[in-house]
């Protein structure tokens, strides 16, 4: 026949009418060419064809000191990749400290490339005794940490490479190329399973790690062994020996891949034949099934090992998937033996499938460090006098031990908090601390009892502040008693207004509750004189109606405002919320406002204050803020500037700070004219408060003269009182409210006042004063009377 290498059409010998087999006949025919460097390549013609070629001589042409080099340098590139894997649990150890050294060599780069070369080994000596010489196998050392690929060895090629090998038939094509990855997947699982038992379920991590997301099978059987979290830990801060079974189990993975020029492809080659796997058709599946697959694994948008891996095997194939010259194959026609066809296939899908790398082989832990996660409830309904438990959960997303505190502030003596901490019993104002270990939860107690009697129950809110690690949060649980109707807080919620005062509250109605009605009386059982509800004089509940949260508001006389926190004067000048049921049950409570009924004073221009003002002192925490601002526990406030005898601090461009001493000098302090400031005392809620309002009066900005009250009291007699006061100005004007007769008259900056009531009623009056906008300042005098006096 005809070629540049001579070929010729073959029979097979009968002998005593059987066949010989033609596949005995072309290896005999070959063992015996080797020894001339010649070979004999099978080929299907009528009925065959055998071409005689010349056998590819010097292939094994890599010198000792280039394998030398190879395996040395990967040596020490696992020694640096593992130093840096192990370094974040380690950083007060340098480098080359034996306790940093000893554990990477002995439990990653031996057992790392101690596998790969029994893999060289192994297949080496199954090809030899299937007669044919290959090589070994080369790690190409990737010499610095990379997160994405960190084993210290990017590739486990043959020298030479398999491909170029001769092999006589497919069958010792596949067999040989199963042997490496089998031994790294196998060798990997075992590395894998002890590396995760010999991990510390707790360890002190002062670096971000870097998390192995194990393999299918690998993981599954860790979460099996540890459970969840405890598998979640082990990952993250790995043993160097469960590093070096994911890197072997991965490069046994990829080997398995059917790219061209990986055992995988050769495998695929055995058992499908040269001719058929290199087919047009068998090469577009190859690539689509690559692309797709790629793709789901965010190969373009996701982890950097899918990107790289895609990559080259979708260039693989568009390159040499149609090269039919490699692998080379003496005997492309003889079939691999069925039960071996199988065999091999099984074990292809399966280790395919269970070795399967999870969508990020690696991942930086981000959260290593992460903040605590605190559950607390929002609402909680306690039986009156009764003693109840709330639990407040505290969880870690951290993979490092956290420090917490809490401490709480109710601000009243009506219900009986504390905490139940370390098996101690801790009043609410005290601090609870403890740990929460990695991924865990720690549940922290509050022991409620709450008030004895069902009259004068309200609800509260509990102001809670919590430290992680020096980083604070406030929180609110609000407390209520189990009843049909009660107040959802101790106090009203004021508008602010003096001469119209308008109060309101939030009632909490439960769904079961009885239909009844809300009256507002006086807090000795009296009509209340000086409130009244709006609009009408009771309000009627229906519960199905009102969607569990009804706000009642009251109106009051002018200036009775003052008097809505001075009850030790008269219970009469309280107004009590009264609720009865229609089935008799009942429930009433006089409620107090939570903020003082004067404002601060400010025109935007600075203020010189000494240490002989009344509102300020050396030393305080001064903020800016809001109404429902809480003072922050996790702020380290500093002095203004100043030279030692003088400050300057304007609060609307740094809202908090300290007051410096003003013994040795004054500060220049410039507040904005609208807002709230707070003065704060080492505790969340601020120890004193004022809303500030706008003056055009320079001489009484910094002040509490708005709506500042001067005197109060409670009268029982018709006889004519005179007192006198000293103001702030000279120009202020009198208003009178009430039904009283008061004489009022100013001279300079002293006012006399001389009242006269109209009978011998039990009388209530208030003297304040109020500051305009505009500058003006009215001194206010109101006296009612609340009726028969006793």
């Amino acid at each position: 026949m005809g070629g540049l290498w001579p070929a010729w059409v073959v029979y097979p010998i009968v002998v005593e009418e059987e066949e010989s087999d033609v596949h005995d006949s072309l290896l005999t025919l070959n063992r015996h060419l080797e020894n001339h460097d010649w070979m004999a390549e099978l080929g299907i013609d009528d009925p065959w064809v055998i071409k005689i070629k010349p056998r590819p001589i010097r292939q094994f042409s890599t010198t000792s000191g280039a394998w030398l080099f190879f395996w040395l340098g990967s040596f020490i590139s696992t020694i640096i990749v593992g130093i840096a894997w192990l370094k974040p649990r380690y950083s007060t150890l340098e480098w080359y400290d034996a306790e940093m050294i000893l554990p990477v060599v002995l439990f990653y780069s031996l057992p790392f490339l101690g596998t790969i070369a029994l893999a060289s080994r192994l297949q080496k000596k199954v090809a030899a005794k299937m007669g044919t010489r290959i090589g070994g196998i080369i790690p190409i050392m990737l010499p610095f940490p990379y997160f994405p690929w960190p084993f210290g060895v990017i590739s486990i090629p043959t020298a030479p490479r398999m491909d170029d090998i001769t092999w006589d038939d497919r069958h010792r094509l596949g067999l040989v190329s199963l042997v490496g990855p089998a031994v790294l997947l196998v060798s990997g699982l075992i590395f894998v399973l002890i590396g995760l038992y010999l991990t510390p379920q707790n360890t002190v991590l002062n670096a971000m790690p870097i998390r192995l997301e194990f393999s299918l099978f690998p993981q599954a059987l860790g979460t099996l062994l540890l459970g969840g979290e405890g598998y979640l830990l082990a990952s993250s801060w790995s043993h160097p020996l469960a590093l070096a079974g994911q890197g072997l189990m991965l490069m046994g993975w990829i080997s398995l891949l059917p790219f061209p020029g990986l055992p995988g492809n050769r495998i695929l080659v055995a058992e499908l034949g040269l001719n058929a796997t290199r087919s047009t058709g068998t090469q577009i599946a190859l690539f689509l099934a690559t692309c797709i697959t790629g793709l789901m694994f965010g190969a373009f948008t996701g982890h950097q090992f899918w990107t790289f891996l895609t990559m080259l095997g979708a260039l693989s194939i568009l390159i040499s998937g149609a090269d039919t010259s490699s692998p080379r194959i003496l005997d492309d026609i003889k079939p691999s033996r069925d039960s071996s066809t199988l065999s091999v296939s099984h074990i292809i899908f399966l280790s395919l499938l269970l070795a399967l790398p999870a969508e990020y082989p690696t991942a930086e832990v981000v959260d290593w460090d992460a903040g605590l996660e605190w559950e607390v409830p929002q609402l909680v309904e306690v039986e009156i006098n009764s003693s109840e438990n709330i639990s407040i959960f505290v969880k870690s997303r951290a993979l490092i031990t956290r420090e917490w505190s809490i401490q709480g502030w109710s601000g009243t003596a009506d219900w009986n908090l504390s905490w139940e901490c370390g098996g101690d019993k801790l009043a609410i104002s005290e601090v609870c601390s403890g740990q929460v270990m990695p991924l865990q939860s720690s549940e922290i107690i509050i022991i409620v009892n709450s008030p004895e009697n069902v009259v004068g129950a309200t609800g509260i809110e509990l102001q809670l502040w919590f430290e992680d690690e020096d980083v604070g949060a406030a929180s609110i649980i609000q407390i209520i008693p189990e009843l049909p109707v009660v107040a959802t807080s101790q106090y009203w919620n004021w508008d602010g207004n003096h001469l119209a005062p308008r109060i309101c509250a939030e009632l909490s109605v439960d769904s079961k509750a009885p239909i009844g009605n809300v009256t507002l009386a006086a807090g000795d059982g009296g009509d209340s004189k000086l409130w009244s509800l709006e609009n009408t004089t009771r309000i009627a509940l229906e519960p199905e109606e009102v969607g569990g949260l009804v706000e009642v508001c009251a109106i009051g006389a002018n200036g009775a405002i003052h008097l809505l926190n001075s009850g030790e004067l008269s219970s009469r000048l309280l107004p009590v919320i009264e609720w009865t049921g229609d089935d008799g049950s009942s429930w009433s409570a006089a409620l107090a406002i939570a903020s003082t009924s004067s404002n601060l004073l400010s025109n935007g221009l600075a203020v010189t204050v000494d240490d002989s003002h009344s509102l300020f002192q050396s030393g305080q925490h001064l903020l800016l803020g809001e109404q429902d601002t809480r003072c922050d526990l996790d702020s380290s406030p500093r002095l203004p500037a100043g030279d030692n005898t003088s400050w300057a601090w304007d609060l609307s461009l740094r809202e908090q700070g300290l007051l410096p001493h003003l013994e040795n000098g004054a500060i220049n302090l410039t507040l904005p004219e609208s807002g709230w400031l707070h003065i704060c005392d080492g505790g969340l809620m601020p120890h004193e408060s004022w809303r500030i309002a706008p003056t055009s009066r320079q001489e009484l900005a910094l002040t509490t003269w708005d709506g500042g009250l001067i005197d109060v009291w409670v009268s029982n007699s018709s006889d004519t009182i005179n007192r006198t006061w000293e103001l702030p100005v000279s120009d202020a004007l009198v208003r009178t409210h009430g039904d009283g007769i008061p004489n009022v008259s100013i001279d300079g900056t002293t006012a006399n006042l001389s009242l006269l009531a109209s009978d011998s009623s039990f009388r209530a009056t208030v003297i304040w004063l109020q500051v305009e906008a505009d500058g003006k300042v009215l001194f206010n005098v109101a006296s009612w009377s609340l009726g028969v006096g006793t």
